[in-house]
């Protein structure tokens, strides 16, 4: 053994990981339980990509674009987290483990690499062992990573940066030839690639900066010579592995681009107050005081965005070494860095115990491909390899009595201890019996689609279709924080996310069901029996229960008259439905004497004036695309989210009657609208006689919708 011990290093980092993480998927739970504890379904999406990459080499399929998931339209996985690359080289693994034992074993794995990795480039920095080992910890078990121990593996292997800053300095010191360092440097970039596109994003942004504050601190001398004789070598390393990904970026480019950024970075960027406060994934955040603290840290919910913690001792021991080593080019270079991260870390706004604040530097990024979706507070990953290595410099120094070393490195290890209870880090898996058992087999054909309740990432169903060997295709999915645009288009998809009621929920499923080829509904939550069950009870079939789920299997003749329907036809309806009953609601409140500037569609439906169900949250505008509320001068805002094309009868129908249209909000229409009209805000403005008049209109609207109902779906001309 060559490096026995970095081996040593390496079992010590992954016996800490089966210590803080492992003892809640021990045998016998490793295959029934969910070794993270996210509060969403985010870790179904990770254990799917393991079985789908083998799965679709195996049949020989494309591996990019897959039916099996959002079937018929598919998705193009480029744009997902789905880890080719660890899906590919976990295969055996999956085979053995299967997908969700795979899963477990990944998660437990991806701390130690981390440490390892970081203790080999500390090792180099250093030369020393324990001062490597503590850094080592710190990287492998920063708050970033143990936030994204809650089911976001993709965010875990982030091992190949360290290992890469280590390349980059045995070049620039000449101890690896440009002919070796090109090729492993392309092998550490793949990896990355590979495995997140988004990490890839950002080590190349970080690396860029790393490089140029490297030519600044050197200036003029042999080691700026140096800096600049690495560009070279780099950018061939780039080439190579991007050639190696040329399949991948075929798909990435070739087929368009999401709408927008995946998710907001102004939503997940670090909170001011998280830098001295910890989230309940470390010791000191699991109590009841921290963790009303940290709730506040992110619009999201759930602890695995607030990574941004920087335990007291390691902050100190950082900036001691930083401000003693300040004439040095090492201690230049990691506090430049270090500071630069942190800045980039708050994000384009600064946030102060959840409230949203001033710009920040970081804005200047929103409007980059690839980086406008990049998400701030994930940049601590850096900011922990850069403390990382402080620590170890200053724990190596033989300047202060060996123990104030030991002190100081005892207290981060302290202060820096995940949450000790096991039932933190896992979960029940909850796989009903019908798919654990294979009985899935006697009632599905191999193939079929289906629709599984809870619905997308609402529940575990990507977890049973990969159990299942992707037995059957489901016209739905969780790919990601929004629905895919073929299906953003249904009203009822929306209405199954977030478990919303909505005009005319009968015929909208039941159109749903034709277009998407569904011939069977499965209902494995008992929520979804009751909120479901009479929507279900319209299908003209009875339900069979089978082994903890309810099974509606639909006849064509049913589904036959919905056949020449599309989207559009049921967005207009759905649209044009929820905005005359907002109408009504807004007028019906106002003839009641009630507060204008305190209508919302809460308030609306608290009052009985909009049907009960509807709204999701407490604003004038609602996460489930409603706006009501009030207007300047005393005038009332009316409007829902919809395509331009769902919702331009809305506007020919009661702009004449509105002192204002904006669409998409805030601009003012004036004319054909331009740019990107998917899903855009609608919201119309009324005076209160203006009002008055298109509530009336809209009262007839409805009936006469009702009585074309009755009649049959709508024909798509």
């Amino acid at each position: 053994m060559r490096d026995r011990a970095g081996l040593y290093a390496f079992l010590g980092y992954l016996l800490l990981s089966l210590v803080f993480f492992g003892r809640g998927i021990c045998p016998p739970h490793f295959f029934t339980r969910i070794g993270a504890g996210a509060r969403n379904h985010d870790p179904s999406l990770m254990i799917w990509a393991l079985e789908w990459w083998p799965y679709a080499l195996s049949h020989r399929i494309d591996p990019f674009f897959c039916r099996v998931i959002w079937s018929p339209s598919g998705v193009n996985l480029a744009w997902v987290t789905s880890m080719p690359l660890i899906g590919l080289c976990a295969w055996p693994l999956t085979r053995a483990l299967g997908p969700l034992g795979a899963f477990n074993a990944l998660s437990l794995l991806a701390p130690a690499l981390a440490g390892w990795s970081a203790f080999l480039l500390a090792r180099h920095v250093t030369g020393r062992y324990w001062p490597s080992m503590l850094a080592g910890y710190i990287f492998g078990f920063s708050p970033y990573m143990l936030g994204h121990m809650l089911g976001q593996l993709f965010l875990l292997y982030v091992f190949p940066i360290p290992l890469a800053v280590l390349l980059a300095l045995l070049f620039l010191e000449e101890r690896l030839a440009e002919k070796y360092f090109v090729p492993l440097a392309a092998v550490l970039l793949f990896a990355i690639f590979g495995v997140s596109l988004e990490i890839f994003a950002t080590t190349t942004v970080f690396g860029a900066i790393a490089l140029g504050i490297a030519y600044y601190a050197a200036g003029s001398d042999a080691r700026g010579q140096g800096v600049r004789r690495i560009l070279r070598p780099v950018g061939a390393s780039y080439g190579l592995a991007m050639a190696a990904a040329a399949p991948y970026l075929y798909y990435l480019f070739a087929f368009g681009f999401p709408h927008g950024s995946i998710a907001s970075p102004k939503r997940f960027s670090c909170d001011l107050l998280n830098f001295l406060v910890p989230a309940p994934t470390n010791l000191l955040g699991a109590n009841a005081l921290m963790e009303r603290v940290s709730s506040s840290f992110t619009l999201l919910p759930g602890p695995a965005e607030c990574d941004a913690y920087i335990a007291l001792p390691l902050a100190a021991i950082a900036f001691s070494y930083l401000r003693s080593r300040w004439d040095t080019r090492t201690g230049r270079m990691l506090g430049l860095f270090l500071g630069i991260t942190l800045l980039c870390a708050i994000g384009p706004r600064l946030h102060f115990a959840g409230h949203m604040l001033f710009g920040m530097p970081w804005a200047l990024f929103d409007h980059l491909p690839l980086l406008r979706s990049a998400l701030p507070g994930r940049f601590m990953l850096f900011a922990f390899l850069a403390l990382a290595l402080s620590a170890a410099l200053w724990t190596a120094e033989d300047a202060r009595s060996r123990a104030v070393r030991i002190a100081g490195a005892a207290a981060v290890v302290v202060f820096m201890i995940p949450n000790p209870d096991a039932r933190f880090w896992s979960k029940p898996a909850h796989t009903p019996a019908f798919f654990s058992s294979g009985l899935y087999r006697k009632y599905l054909a191999k193939d079929e689609t289906v629709v599984i309740l809870p619905y997308g990432q609402s529940g575990n169903s990507m977890l049973w279709q990969a159990e299942s060997g992707m037995y059957f295709r489901m016209a739905e999915g969780h790919t990601g924080t929004t629905v895919i645009d073929d299906f953003q288009r249904w009203p009822i998809v929306n209405a199954f996310q977030f478990r919303r009621a909505i005009p005319d929920p009968q015929e909208q499923l039941k159109a749903f069901l034709a277009a998407h080829d569904v011939s069977t509904i499965i209902v494995a939550d008992p929520r979804d029996r009751t909120e479901w069950g009479p929507v279900l009870s319209t299908l003209g079939t009875r339900p069979v229960e089978v082994d903890g789920v309810l099974l509606y299997r639909i006849a064509p003749t049913e589904l036959a008259p919905y056949k020449n329907t599309h989207a559009l036809d049921w967005q207009i309806a759905f649209n044009r439905a929820r905005f005359e009953q907002l109408l009504v609601a807004a007028e019906r409140y106002l003839t009641s004497g009630r507060n204008l500037a305190s209508l919302t569609p809460f308030r609306a439906e608290t009052l009985g004036f909009l049907p009960a169900n509807w709204s999701l949250g407490q604003g004038v505008y609602d996460r489930n695309g409603l706006w009501l509320g009030p207007w300047r001068d005393g005038n009332v805002s009316v409007g829902v989210v919809g395509s331009y094309s769902a919702v331009k009868p809305i506007i020919d129908a009661y702009a004449p009657l509105a002192l204002g249209v904006y669409f998409p909000y805030p601009q003012r229409l004036v004319g054909p609208p331009k740019g990107n009209l998917f899903m855009r805000k609608l919201v119309m403005v009324f005076d209160r006689r203006g009002l008055a008049r298109a509530a009336r209109m809209a009262v007839r609207a409805r009936t006469r919708a009702r009585a074309a109902s009755a009649i049959g779906p709508p024909a798509h001309p």
